[in-house]
């Protein structure tokens, strides 16, 4: 639990979320049916040592947090390291999954250009 939750009218369910990086809400209906919680239960009536034992079962349970950002970038890194269309769309920061450029994702054609100008001065 690194972030704070500063509002305690908030319900388990977003705290949960906001804490815990790789959390969903298939994930802690799982944790609530595991305790017996029901989803609009707010964070204020939770005792202590629900808290601890809540905290306790999501890190070793599930990967999240530290964990999960480091598994995402290795999985990107090894992923890039392939030549496949997908990987060469990643590297030149467009869109990835079929999306059309024709019109849309100026952004991203935007930088991809101004990568492109940088690489041709050096």
């Amino acid at each position: 639990m690194n972030k704070k939750v500063k509002s305690k009218k908030l319900t388990i369910d977003y705290c949960l979320k906001y804490k815990y990086y790789g959390l969903g809400q298939t994930k802690i209906k799982f944790i609530f049916s595991q305790f017996g919680i029901p989803l609009n239960f707010k964070m204020v009536r939770l005792s202590s040592k629900i808290k601890v034992q809540l905290r306790l079962f999501i890190l070793s349970t599930f990967n999240v947090n530290s964990s999960k950002r480091l598994m995402e970038k290795k999985n990107l890194a090894l992923l890039n390291n392939l030549p496949i269309y997908k990987s060469i769309r990643h590297r030149y920061n467009l869109p990835v999954r079929g999306q059309r450029t024709h019109t849309n994702a100026r952004t991203q054609k935007r930088f991809f250009r101004f990568k492109f100008k940088n690489k041709n001065k050096n």
